[in-house]
């Protein structure tokens, strides 16, 4: 096998889909991952005399290095080697943060402009109320353009622009059309979205996506954070913990029945563990649609006192334990 068919098939290994070329140019690319109309995966190989590279995905600030499998023979390559390797990642994550300084500057004058929220097709269809819309703006999806008049995302219509903070600042949105697709711009990792205060509260809710966090507040009055997606949750629900070291946390998972390993549960699971934190899990029933994975899928079939007991069911997952 090639060095470069190996980088690929350590990209599947990952989950990742490998984009058609692969340039060892030891520059940044990005690349689709198999989804359609946004580039939200990236790589950098470089295939010199050390072949080594690192991919990842800027949405959730995942990154894995790669090295060939021809592995130097003496104590004294294979010091180089690593050093090599370790060269070319610093020189990747400084590109890549520079990149992703840039976008969320770009984000943060997107936002700034936009218009503010009225009517929007999507937010009557997911049944979300005015108490949840605080924050949120549209703007028509052929002015989403870069500074060079580039288009950011592939969107029509009228799009939601959802801001994502981090330390209290912008660094990225997402942005949603009528027909509810969802793109990003910038990287939204580590970041969130909150509806209703809760700085000092003393019950918290995290949840992926904007309509089910909206749900879920309507249903309760809670405060609850927006993640944007179940990779997103862990490092969402840390500093929550850092911010709330005595409240109650709960991940409300998406329950994502129809994938292999539901990664949302998992994922949900998972960032309960390590903030020592509590897990609801919408049930639909044996009438469930197929379709049907999430607490606003379950505020729209039920409707929200479903959602209430779907959260009276949480359970405590064991905090992970520590060094």
């Amino acid at each position: 096998m090639d060095v470069i068919s190996e980088f690929a098939e350590a990209m599947r290994s990952a989950g990742f889909e490998p984009p058609a070329e692969i340039v060892p140019d030891g520059k940044i690319h990005r690349f689709a991952n198999g989804k359609r109309g946004e580039r939200p995966a990236w790589y950098l190989m470089h295939g010199d005399e050390r072949p080594a590279g690192i991919f990842g995905d800027w949405r959730t600030g995942y990154s894995q290095t790669w090295r060939a499998s021809a592995a130097p023979s003496s104590p004294s390559e294979r010091r180089q080697h690593a050093a090599h390797i370790a060269q070319r990642q610093r020189e990747a994550e400084q590109q890549r943060a520079a990149e992703n300084a840039a976008k969320a500057e770009l984000a943060r004058e997107l936002y700034q402009g936009a218009h503010v929220l009225g009517r929007h097709e999507y937010v009557t269809r997911k049944g979300i109320g005015a108490a949840c819309t605080a924050g949120i703006k549209v703007e028509f999806g052929n002015l989403l353009l870069d500074g060079a008049g580039n288009r950011l995302v592939s969107l029509s219509g009228l799009c939601l622009l959802i801001p994502a903070y981090r330390e209290g600042r912008i660094v990225g949105l997402q942005a949603i059309d009528t027909a509810g697709t969802k793109r990003f711009i910038a990287s939204v990792a580590g970041a969130a979205f909150s509806i209703g205060r809760w700085h000092g509260a003393g019950r918290l809710l995290l949840a992926e996506g904007w309509a089910t966090a909206a749900s879920l507040h309507q249903a309760t009055g809670w405060p609850v954070l927006c993640a944007f997606s179940c990779g997103n949750l862990r490092p969402v629900a840390e500093r929550a913990r850092r911010l709330l070291p005595y409240g109650e946390i709960t991940l409300c998972a998406d329950d994502d029945h129809r994938t292999p390993g539901n990664p949302g549960i998992k994922a949900a699971t998972e960032a309960a563990r390590v903030v020592g934190g509590l897990i609801a899990v919408p049930e639909f029933g044996p009438d469930r649609p197929e379709d049907a994975t999430d607490f606003n899928d379950l505020h729209q079939l039920r409707g929200l006192d479903a959602v209430r007991a779907g959260l009276e069911r949480r359970v405590r997952v064991r905090a992970a334990a520590t060094a």
